[in-house]
């Protein structure tokens, strides 16, 4: 295209004569040059042509260089020259020459072209060949539309904004950017009210360095702009580099305005929250209650400053697993906002939003819930369904019905969240795609795969494409990915998923950040999931060990991974390392979190099966007995630990010689689950298998068969011929015919079995009966 452009513009030169220039083009490049830089130098051959032709179209090109390299608004140019028909005709000539692209209102510019004409040498001490007109036509843009919306979205903005961010991260060292930083300062506090921290990160760059340069780096307006850079940061995930700033910026503010005033005291809980979030507990907590004590005495009590400082603080000993100060705190904090602000006040709500997590990370669901509940009511009654903080709090009610073990209506308030966000924020705003990604885990929860997968892996694309592939947003939505592999018996997929996130969260995070962490021990989890218990032993030990080091032995997480260590040990060739370390476990479980804590329902079931793994299945019973007693007065008799509670004491129940009383168990489970859940529901069609098992084990083979063969025809109708769930029910038939000595039947499903583990679907199979 470039040469018939350069030919047709030309056509005095012969095809050979170009060929010809060509090629002296391109002996000239050194041994071993790229592609890119080849094209580079036949660019740099049509642009000498065109600067004789149309000095006008190269002034144009040389501006258009600075900008994004797609829909730069036609209006945005006009004033680059005098007569509008000349720039229209010069942006003709460099669309014939394939400069630019062009559509009636807007140009697009490839990206070479532009790095090839930035990396001009200037002439003299001159800027930059275009670049102080991108700057002048910018600066003339952003003044006539005045200071961008504080909250929602202006169109007009958003178009202009990725020229603005892209004039920004390519300032020449040593230039002296003449855009006005005060604006660089707004554009950048709106794309933060957008969730694009990272975008504002090089506006704010900028603005700092025209800061620096006009008013010096200790000015009051300069060190704003450095906390904003250093906020900016931390809203983008990178939280060594906002610390980088931050802590030189505490300092500075301490002796310049004094370390007790407004200023200084909100850097520092900045900081405070940088460390808490980069996984730097102890310096958290000490920086946090070293603010609070200043802001008590500098402010007093019921200074919203105050109750702020008291809340990061509260959240920051969540974190830090310490529930007990963080709900005094949390409880103490409602309390003078309700008395000085009243109860529907935004700063009450919030308060009791941060109570209610801490709440449910303690097991007080009869707290948790209602008091979600209330909030969303309250945000829902004041603002409507489309308001942000309505939408947030609908998404907070949701993941409590999720961790409730009642995911339907954890998805009925997903899906009005979703619509609302998609019709206020549009489809790829970082809001819409965390409400699609917790849709789709609540899909998952359910067991509807065909939904959640789409959704998840649709979220994972976005967030990658919007944020970064090492945003943590990015990174938790992919999280969340790899559990729906999990469950959906996608092992493979959940190993790489896990691994891809481990890789990303050591690096940008550490190894011992709390969420890296959490990725080792979902990769632990996965392979356990794959029958792979040899893999995952190693894993937890990893975690138990930093957990330890970086919690303490009686945080929730530690207590968490040393119950999959236990049980990773239980699948192994000698489960009876397990029985120790599950005793010792549930011990410290009882003693930091309590009877009615999640932890030591799951810890006391997985001790019942470690006892049933080395054959002492009358203390299996017993201690399941209690298991199933505590978490139906707990979590209700469909809620997930419930469920697998009853089943592990049919298994139980089986293993003592009584079946009789092991179907009774599962019959009463299975309708249960039948009727909340769905029929194909993975923990459903366990509890199928297992209630054929005991049929089996009782005298009942011909229900068993009934049963089974009617899962079998539902899961291939449902989920599909190769799906893992439809392997397992098929292979649990086939050992039923054996059993029942229909060999005829049984050898075609083992055989189809076979077929789909040769060829990669499934996982591996062992023999139950």
């Amino acid at each position: 295209m470039q040469a018939g452009a350069y030919l047709a513009q030309n056509p005095t030169i012969s095809i050979e004569r170009y060929r010809r220039r060509l090629l002296g083009a391109l002996d000239k490049a050194p041994e071993g040059v790229d592609p890119e830089r080849t094209v580079a130098r036949i660019w740099r051959q049509t642009i000498s042509t065109l600067t004789e032709r149309n000095p006008l179209a190269v002034r144009v090109l040389s501006t258009l260089a600075w900008l994004a390299p797609d829909d730069i608004p036609v209006g945005l140019l006009t004033s680059i020259a005098n007569d509008s028909d000349d720039l229209h005709e010069a942006l003709g000539v460099l669309a014939v020459y394939c400069m630019v692209s062009l559509t009636p209102d807007s140009v697009s510019i490839h990206r070479l072209v532009q790095t090839t004409l930035r990396n001009q040498s200037p002439i003299g001490d001159s800027a930059p060949t275009g670049r102080l007109e991108a700057e002048r036509l910018l600066s003339a843009a952003v003044t006539s539309l005045g200071e961008p919306p504080d909250s929602g979205r202006s169109p007009t903005w958003d178009r202009l904004l990725p020229h603005l961010v892209a004039l920004a991260a390519t300032t020449p060292d040593g230039h002296v950017d003449t855009f006005p930083a005060g604006r660089y300062a707004s554009a950048a506090l709106y794309l933060q009210g957008l969730g694009h921290d990272g975008r504002a990160v090089p506006l704010l760059t900028a603005a700092l360095a025209r800061c620096e340069a006009l008013a010096g780096a200790e000015h009051e307006i300069t060190m704003k702009v450095r906390s904003n850079l250093g906020d900016a940061y931390y809203g983008a995930g990178d939280f060594e580099r906002s610390i980088a700033i931050l802590e030189p910026l505490v300092a500075q503010c301490a002796q310049v305005l004094g370390d007790s005033h407004p200023g200084t005291l909100t850097v520092a809980a900045n900081l405070a929250n940088s460390y808490r979030d980069s996984g730097d507990l102890a310096r958290a907590i000490t920086l946090h209650e070293e603010t609070l004590a200043r802001r008590r005495h500098a402010l007093g009590n019921d200074h919203p400053d105050t109750l702020v400082s008291c809340e990061e603080l509260a959240r920051t000993y969540h974190a830090s697993g310490d529930l007990g100060r963080a709900v005094a705190l949390y409880e103490a904090t409602l309390t003078h906002h309700q008395r000085s602000l009243g109860p529907t006040h935004p700063a009450t709500l919030s308060s009791q939003q941060g109570l209610a997590a801490v709440y449910l990370a303690s097991g007080d669901l009869s707290r948790a819930i209602p008091m979600y509940t209330a909030v969303f009511t309250q945000w829902q009654q004041a603002f409507g369904d489309s308001e942000s903080k309505t939408i947030t709090s609908r998404n907070n009610l949701a993941y409590a019905y999720l961790i409730a073990g009642r995911p339907d209506q954890a998805a009925q308030h997903l899906e009005t969240a979703l619509v609302r966000c998609e019709e206020v924020y549009g489809e790829a705003y970082p809001e819409t795609i965390a409400i699609r990604a917790n849709l789709g885990c609540a899909y998952r929860d359910a067991g509807d795969f065909t939904r959640s997968l789409p959704l998840l892996e649709t979220a994972a694309a976005q967030s990658t494409h919007l944020l970064g592939e090492g945003h943590p947003q990015t990174l938790t939505t992919r999280n969340g990915l790899a559990q729906a592999y999990r469950a959906a018996g996608h092992d493979g997929q959940a190993i790489a998923q896990y691994d891809t996130i481990l890789k990303h969260r050591a690096a940008l995070l550490g190894e011992t950040h709390p969420h890296t962490l959490a990725t080792r021990s979902g990769l632990a989890n996965a392979h356990l999931a794959a029958g792979d218990p040899d893999r995952a032993v190693p894993l937890f030990e990893t975690v138990v060990t930093q957990c330890e080091q970086v919690f303490g032995e009686s945080h929730p997480d530690t207590l968490s991974n040393y119950i999959g260590l236990a049980d990773a040990l239980r699948q192994t060739d000698n489960p009876a390392q397990a029985v120790p370390l599950s005793e010792s476990t549930l011990e410290r479980c009882v003693r930091s979190l309590g009877e009615d804590h999640p932890h030591t329902v799951v810890c006391r079931s997985n001790l019942a099966l470690a006892h049933l793994a080395v054959g002492d299945a009358p203390r299996a019973v017993q201690v399941l007995e209690a298991a199933v007693c505590n978490a139906s007065l707990i979590f209700g008799d469909t809620h997930p630990h419930t469920v697998t509670s009853r089943i592990n004491l049919a298994a139980a129940h089986m293993e003592s010689d009584n079946a009789a009383q092991a179907v009774a168990v599962l019959e009463d489970v299975h309708a249960q689950l039948e009727a909340k859940l769905s029929r194909v529901h993975p923990q459903t069609l366990h509890c199928t298998a297992m209630l054929a098992r005991a049929l089996g084990g009782s005298g009942g083979l011909p229900r068993a068969t009934e049963l089974l063969e009617h899962s079998v025809a539902l899961a291939e109708k449902e989920l599909g011929v190769t799906h893992p769930d439809t392997v397992k029910q098929r292979q649990y038939l086939a050992e039923i015919y054996r059993a029942n000595d229909q060999t005829d039947l049984a050898v075609p499903l083992y055989e189809a079995n076979l077929a789909l583990n040769r060829s990669g679907f499934g996982r591996e199979l062992r023999c139950w009966l």
